[in-house]
Formats: structure tokens, C-alpha cells, sequence
């Protein structure tokens, strides 16, 4: 799988779509000079409710076809009908997809159509891509609902050259697609089925280890400390240009129950039977069953109950009834007391285990205790043992529990000791003589396990792997580097023991960010309407992981795990990211079906009463690029009705902002269209509409106005001449389906523009469209002109913000300070026209723009006449 990308000179240059420097994934994410941008396109609920899976009565998928005529509007049809769940335009990388039917079907089909393909180069089941795993679809970019909790997913990196459709065959899923959006003057091939994917492979396969090729040259330091209460240490220094490889921790935590069992087993409403050896002069004698009490999702688990009659060598021995069913760590061993005249004198016995009521009778492992001493053993559903002890059952039931690997749960006193250090001691990273840290965070988020309990997971960049924490991303500085740790508990926390790596840094520090997180911490009520924010970052970089805790004051089902995240990139007020629901962001579904997990860049780690969930996802392979900012929002349940106690922890490489907002027009405005050389040839309609905008403030209606246009638009645009690209950012109407345009520059088609999709509901939208450095170099204007090429749709447009991508310098130079008290205005802005006054001889011009910040004119004035009057009687 290669990149082309094309110079001025038409001379061609090679590099693989991964990496060009051929480092690893985590050595390569501190280089943020990244052009792409990244969206995602998923079911989300277009109403801005919860009914986010496709439906047939819902808009929920980006167009319906029939079936036979996707690319292929003349062909034969059948009766069936195509969803469309993704349609990009190339050149693009869909990085990550995730699926689910609802109810499960495995039968589902989806099919990729590439580049106006009428057949299908992908045509699977759900069966064939996700549980078979042919070639290439495989282990471990490719899992489904049994490795990852409930969810389907691929991290297959899938190019596009020119166009993508994909289609479901069902019209009941939830789906997501992570595309990244190239330079539009990259060339690529698009997928193939021989593409080579052991890059990703080998680097998925180091999870757990450490995953760089520079152990060898990297420094060793290391401490064992105690920590008094409240106590702040420095426990590394380093002055000069390097970097931190790697932080690792043992603490003192009790561990006794963060083993995994795996375990295999039956759910039979009939009769098992089987024998085993006992003491028969024991005073004693117990049979112990691991039973799994995981009912996920059931409305009122608390009273569900499995209720068996048991009998010894034919004989009643009793009724046995289990209860205590939860939606967590599902393992718990019951016990039943064999009546002493059942088995004395004897040297085994023969059990029988009846159905009698509720859930089915589930089994996994028996034994059997005579005097606190085992004697004998089941394993039911392994071969061996069965034969071994005469097991038979009856009328078994179909489950998809049937295998668990999951843990017991641990006394309430072991979870608070352990909380009590994973909760309070902070890991705190200053670089290059900061004041405030850029890392400041609780050590259970740091290192991504969750603060709730100790437990074992392991991902690519952070973990626990037999008791010791690793936190691998990398780290640079230029100047120096000061590591802390404080104890912010009321104990102190003795033998912490901490080994730092280093080494040099290779890094331009032109191009790399420095790693930063970002630490929240809040409740969010029924009647609170604002999402929960996970982080807001100005400046430019990528946004690389997220790690979130978060409970509830009941076990009330469908609760805070119903949140869509919402992610809002360079100012534009339609989130970038709008997923279907908390634990789908995090690759599983259905609140966690099989509990937790730990995979190498999602899992849930740490599961407790009151749906008690530590979440963590890392951007590795799909990091999440930002120009000037970024906002991480997630909801609270359906529409932010439901209660949630969050705490969460973001990562990010971050550098100062290079985005200049250096032109705007507002479409529709005569005086902003004069000023830009607006013009629409023939077939342009006028758009007068209130309506909102898609996420959070889907309930706040906006007035906007413009034109839909069936033909083409033109228009001039200011830029700076000191450019390295150029960001078109439109306002449109989303009520208009799949609309799409070739855009030209200076009469150079750079490429199509597609907006897929459409709501009706909330009508505003905003998207990104990148001119690449070639169209734009040395240049302080641009015209634009804009084709339309849907010939069933038209292309609408209310607002245009142009954005210029220069370097840092260019913004620290052309930045003046103003004095304070220097400027009168009167009689009133809210007067058509207002007088200036000034005492500063540096002003040369004044920017007028609306309460979003968009820009509405700019009007240059004399220095040296420290009076203006300006005409606002055109003005919105």
C-alpha cells in the first residue's frame, strides 16, 4: 500500500501510508506536522436523540439504495435495498470501522464499493470478515463480539483513491467509520487484498512489552521511595535535549484479585449429573460451584435467581438457590451442604443437579470440600474431566456466556486500600521550565488502568503487566524535564518504586508537539443539558488517547453509558466525531456485554457496582489532528438526562497554534458578496432558514441564510502570502442530500468535495475542505469556484471562514499590543453608524465581525486621523 505524492515539477516521491521515517507507532506521534484531517461517519441520531442504529422509519445512514444500482443508476435493481453507512471521497485511509446488529446477526452483509465500482471488492458477513477471520481480515487488527466485549471492529488501514460507498444489507446496526481525509493532491492506490498489514500486525503484537526499536540506547533511572500525606518528590531531572521513553511503577497494591479466570461452561434447564470422590468421615462436605452471575442489561437483575434440586446417589439432598446476579466481575462461587447421611462411609458420590426455576442452571467448575480439604474437582465443558467424573447434561440452552474470562470480585475493604494510592498519587511532568506541569494526573488514569482496583490490562502505550505500570508515549523536551510525585491521600504510601527511561531527542522541535493530559473531574445531573467535557485544547497537535471513569447512584439500566461522544475541531460548530454511544467509542457495545477486557487500544478494565466502568481508547494508528483546537465532549445518557460521576484523562501532543482566520464571506450578505466578487451564473436560490446546528446546542435555533445552487459559485478570497495551506471551512444546509462539488483554484481542480448525507431535523453543518501548499504558495488571494456535480442534489452554502496555516513566526511577529483605555466609541454600536476615536497611531484598520466571531468586513482607516465613522446599516 503506497502514497504518490505529486511535486510542482511532476517529479514523483514513494512512502508508505504508515510512516515515512519507519519508526514505531509511538515514536512517530510526537510529529504533528499532519495536513490530513480526520472525521467520522456513524449512525448517529439525526435527531439529536438516542435512536442511534439504522432504521427504516429513521435517517440514520448517508443515502438507501437499491439494491443493483449503487454506482449503477441504469442497472437491474433486486427488492432488496442497500444502507449506506460510509461515502467518502479519496484520497482517504478508513483507519478504524466498528459494527453491530441489533438484534445480532451474523449473517448481516456489508459490501465496499470503490472508485464507482458496481461490484464489490469487499463483500462479507459478519461471519466470514469478523468471527471465520480469512485472510486478511485477521488477529489482530480484525476482532469480534467475544474479544472485545460485544463489539465488531477493524484497525485494517483501508485506502481510497478516488471514492467509497459502503453498504449494509440490514437495517438494524449501529456503525462507525474513522476516516482520515489526505492532502487532495495525494495519489493512492486504493485497497487491494494482497496489501501487506504486518507493519500494524507486528506493532498490535507488542502490546504488553516495550513496543520502540531504541531500547539499547535509552538511560535507566530508578527510585523506591515513601510518601508522607501530602508530600510533593522529585524523583527525575534531566537538563538538555531528550526525551522520556518510558515511566514505570510497582506499587503497593493487594493483587489477590486481579487474576483472569477463563473458564468454559453450560446453561441447561434440564438434569447434569456427574461423580465425584469425597472423605466420607469428614463432619463436612461441600459442594462449591463457580457460578456466573452476569446478566447484562437485564431491566431487574436483583431478583433473578437460578434454582436447582439437588440429589446424592438418587437421593434428595435439598433445593440449592443462587442469587446475587450483577452486571460486573462475573465470577462467584456458591455452595451447597451435603447432608452427612448422604455420603458417610463413602468414597464418592454421584450429584444430580435438576432445573427447577428462573435462569437456566449455570455450571463451570465444581468441587468438592470434605473438612476444608479438596478431594475432587469438575471441569465442565473440558473433555478430560468430564469422562473423568461420568458428567452428562440435558437440555442445554443456547448462550453467549458460555465462555467468560473474567474476574472475581473483590471485597469492598481491598478496592479502597487500592483506590485509596490509584486515586491519590499524582504523576506530575514539567518540561522545558514550565510553571504548571504539562502531565498532572492520578497514577490508575496515567497509566490508563482506572482508579477503582487493581487490576492487570495491557495496551500499546500504558498498563499493569504483573504488578508493574508503563506508561511508553514518548515524551520530548528541549531544555529540561522534572518529574513529581504527590501524595495526595491521607496515608502514607510506602516502597513506590519508579524507573524512568530516556534517551536523545531527534525530534524537530518545529514539528513535534509536547505530550500533555488533561485532567476532569465532575456529576452530571438528570436535568443538566451539557455534555460532560473530557477536554478542551487550544493549539495545534494530535489528540492521541482518552481514559474515563465513570459510575452512577443506582444500578438503574440504560443510564450515563448511552452518551454519544462529540468532537469539535478548529471552531467548527458541528462535531467532527459524533459516535452512538459511550461504550462503542471505547470498541465494544451493549454497556460492555462479556465485561471487561483489555485489548491494544481499547478496553474496559475495571467493572463495579452502580455500572461502575474504567474505559480507556488510544488513537495510535487513528490519532485525531487539530489546527487550533479541539473539544471532547461525551453525553450523559440519551440526550444528557441520566446521572453520571465522571472523572477522565486526556492525551494530546500539543504545540502553539499556526491558524489564521484571514478572510470570511457571508453568503447572502450583498456588501460581503461585493467584496469577495461573489457570483452564481444562473440557478441560484435563495435560503432563508431557522433551524440548529448538530450536538450539544441541537435545541438552539440560529437564523442563517444563503443559496442553494445547481450550477456553480465563485468567489475571491483574502489569504496569507506566507501560507503552507489553505482551510475552506463552509456553513451549509445538511437538509439537502449528499451534496458534492468540484472546487477549483485559480482555475486548477484540486478536488471534489462531498458533504454525505443530510438531516432535516438540525439543518446547519459545517466541514472542512483542505487546499493543499501547491494551489496556494506565495499567493495573498485565491478565487474559488465551486461545480456542482450532483446532479439529483444542489450545492448550498450560507458562510465561508478561510484559514490560512502558517508558520508560528509569522503570528508572533504580527501581533501588536494595544494599549488599554486608547478607543471611544459612540453613540452606541446599536446605531447605524458608530464614531471611532483613538490615541493609537498604529491602528490601520478595524476588523467588524458577528457574535460567533465570523468575520463580516474589514475597513481600512488613515493612521495619522484618529477619527472614523463607520456605516453598520448593512450589517447583520
Amino acid at each position: 500500500m503506497r502514497i504518490v505524492c505529486i511535486a510542482l515539477c511532476f517529479f514523483f516521491i514513494l512512502v508508505t501510508v504508515e510512516f515515512a521515517n519507519g519508526q514505531t507507532l509511538l515514536q512517530d506521534l510526537p510529529n504533528i506536522y499532519d495536513p490530513s484531517v480526520s472525521l467520522l461517519q456513524s449512525t448517529y441520531d439525526r435527531t439529536g436523540l438516542n435512536d442511534d442504529h439504522i432504521t427504516p422509519q429513521f435517517h440514520n445512514y448517508y443515502d438507501v439504495i437499491p439494491q443493483g444500482k449503487v454506482n449503477n443508476p441504469g442497472g437491474t435493481s433486486t427488492n432488496k435495498k442497500e444502507y449506506v453507512i460510509c461515502n467518502i471521497t479519496g484520497p482517504a485511509i478508513v483507519e478504524r470501522f466498528w459494527m453491530i446488529t441489533f438484534p445480532l446477526n451474523f449473517d448481516a452483509r456489508f459490501r465496499f464499493y470503490f472508485d464507482g465500482e458496481i461490484s464489490p471488492k469487499i463483500n462479507k458477513s459478519f461471519n466470514e470478515f469478523f468471527i471465520a477471520q480469512t485472510i486478511p481480515f485477521v488477529k489482530p487488527l480484525v476482532q469480534n463480539i467475544f474479544e472485545s466485549s460485544g463489539g465488531f471492529w477493524s484497525y485494517i488501514k483501508i485506502p481510497v483513491a478516488k471514492s467509497l460507498i459502503v453498504t449494509i444489507d440490514t437495517a438494524a446496526v449501529f456503525c462507525q467509520f474513522g476516516v482520515r481525509q489526505l492532502q487532495r493532491d495525494t495519489v493512492i492506490e486504493s485497497w487491494q487484498l494482497a496489501q501487506d498489514n504486518s507493519y500494524l500486525t507486528n506493532e498490535f503484537n507488542k502490546s504488553g512489552t516495550y513496543p520502540k526499536n531504541n531500547l539499547n540506547q535509552t538511560s535507566k533511572d530508578s527510585a523506591i521511595l515513601n510518601l508522607l500525606p501530602g508530600q510533593i518528590t522529585s524523583v527525575f531531572s534531566k537538563t538538555g535535549n531528550y526525551l522520556i521513553d518510558a515511566i514505570k511503577m510497582s506499587l503497593p497494591l493487594d493483587y489477590t484479585y486481579s487474576t483472569f479466570v477463563k473458564d468454559k461452561g453450560n446453561f441447561h434447564k434440564g438434569t447434569s449429573k456427574f461423580t465425584l470422590n469425597i472423605n466420607g468421615n469428614a463432619d463436612t462436605v461441600l459442594l462449591i460451584k463457580r457460578s456466573n452471575k452476569f446478566y447484562q442489561l437485564a431491566f431487574d437483575f436483583n431478583s433473578l435467581s437460578e434454582n436447582a434440586i439437588i440429589k446424592v446417589d438418587n437421593q434428595l439432598a435439598g433445593s440449592w438457590q443462587n442469587a446475587g446476579y450483577r452486571t460486573y466481575r462475573p465470577w462467584e462461587n456458591d455452595t451447597f451442604r451435603i447432608p452427612k447421611n448422604l455420603y458417610q462411609g463413602k468414597s464418592s458420590i454421584t450429584v444430580e443437579a435438576q432445573y427447577l426455576s428462573g435462569e437456566p442452571w449455570n455450571e463451570y467448575y465444581y468441587w468438592i470440600s470434605c473438612d476444608h480439604m479438596i478431594t475432587d474437582s469438575l471441569d465442565v465443558a473440558t473433555t478430560a474431566s468430564e469422562t473423568a467424573h461420568n458428567y452428562s447434561v440435558s437440555n442445554v440452552q443456547t448462550n453467549l456466556y458460555k465462555e467468560i474470562n473474567n474476574r472475581y470480585d473483590a471485597p469492598t475493604a481491598v478496592k479502597q486500600k487500592n483506590k485509596q494510592i490509584l486515586d491519590s498519587l499524582y504523576v506530575k511532568i514539567f518540561f522545558d521550565d514550565e510553571a504548571q506541569p504539562s502531565v498532572n494526573a492520578p497514577a490508575g488514569l496515567f497509566f490508563a488502568t482506572g482508579v477503582n482496583d487493581a487490576t492487570y490490562m495491557k495496551s500499546i502505550p500504558c498498563g499493569n503487566v504483573n504488578g508493574e505500570f508503563y506508561n511508553y508515549f514518548s515524551m520530548p523536551f528541549w531544555k529540561n524535564v522534572r518529574i513529581e510525585l504527590e501524595n495526595r491521600s491521607h496515608q502514607t504510601i510506602i516502597n513506590a518504586e519508579i524507573n524512568i527511561f530516556s534517551s536523545v531527542n531527534s525530534y524537530e522541535k518545529k514539528e513535534t508537539g509536547y505530550l500533555k493530559t488533561y485532567f476532569n473531574k465532575g456529576t452530571k445531573g438528570f436535568s443538566d443539558r451539557t455534555d460532560y467535557l473530557v477536554a478542551d485544547i487550544t493549539g495545534k497537535g494530535r489528540y492521541v488517547g482518552t481514559v474515563i471513569e465513570a459510575d452512577q447512584n443506582s444500578d438503574t439500566s440504560f443510564c450515563w453509558l448511552e452518551g454519544d461522544e462529540r468532537i469539535y475541531v478548529d471552531e467548527a460548530r458541528t462535531p467532527v466525531f459524533y459516535g452512538t454511544g459511550t461504550e462503542d467509542y471505547f470498541n465494544s457495545t451493549f454497556y460492555f456485554y462479556l465485561d471487561e477486557y483489555s485489548l491494544q487500544q481499547s478496553g474496559m478494565t475495571n467493572s463495579d457496582l452502580y455500572y461502575h466502568k474504567s474505559m480507556y481508547r488510544f488513537h495510535l494508528t487513528d490519532p485525531i489532528n487539530f489546527q487550533k483546537n479541539i473539544r471532547f465532549q461525551i453525553e450523559h445518557g440519551d440526550y444528557n438526562n441520566k446521572l453520571g460521576n465522571y472523572q477522565s484523562l486526556a492525551f494530546a501532543y500539543v504545540q502553539p497554534s499556526n491558524y489564521l482566520l484571514t478572510d470570511s464571506i457571508d453568503v447572502g450578505n450583498t456588501i460581503s458578496e461585493q467584496q469577495h466578487q461573489y457570483i452564481t451564473p444562473n440557478g441560484k436560490i435563495y435560503i432563508d432558514k431557522i433551524s440548529a446546528f448538530e450536538g450539544e446546542k441541537y435545541t438552539e435555533l440560529l437564523r442563517q441564510d444563503g443559496y442553494s445552487i445547481s450550477d456553480s459559485t465563485q468567489f475571491r478570497v483574502n489569504i496569507s502570502s506566507q501560507n503552507k495551506g489553505v482551510r475552506l471551512l463552509k456553513t451549509f444546509d445538511y437538509s439537502i442530500k449528499n451534496q458534492a462539488a468540484n472546487v477549483f483554484v485559480d482555475d486548477s481542480l484540486v478536488g471534489q468535495w462531498l458533504n454525505a448525507g443530510f438531516n432535516t431535523t438540525s439543518m446547519f453543518r459545517e466541514e472542512y475542505f483542505v487546499i493543499p501548499e501547491k494551489y496556494t504558495a506565495n499567493k495573498s488571494t485565491l478565487q474559488i469556484k465551486m461545480v456542482n456535480v450532483n446532479v439529483s442534489s444542489r450545492w448550498t452554502e450560507l458562510y465561508y471562514k478561510v484559514y490560512s496555516v502558517v508558520d508560528s513566526f509569522v503570528i508572533s511577529t504580527g501581533k501588536n499590543s494595544v494599549t488599554a483605555l486608547s478607543y471611544k466609541i459612540f453613540p452606541t454600536i446599536t446605531k447605524n453608524k458608530v464614531t471611532i476615536q483613538t490615541n493609537d497611531e498604529r491602528v490601520t484598520s478595524y476588523v467588524i465581525t458577528n457574535s460567533f466571531g465570523d468575520l463580516i468586513t474589514n475597513i481600512n482607516v488613515d493612521p495619522k486621523s484618529f477619527t472614523t465613522t463607520i456605516d453598520l446599516s448593512h450589517s447583520p
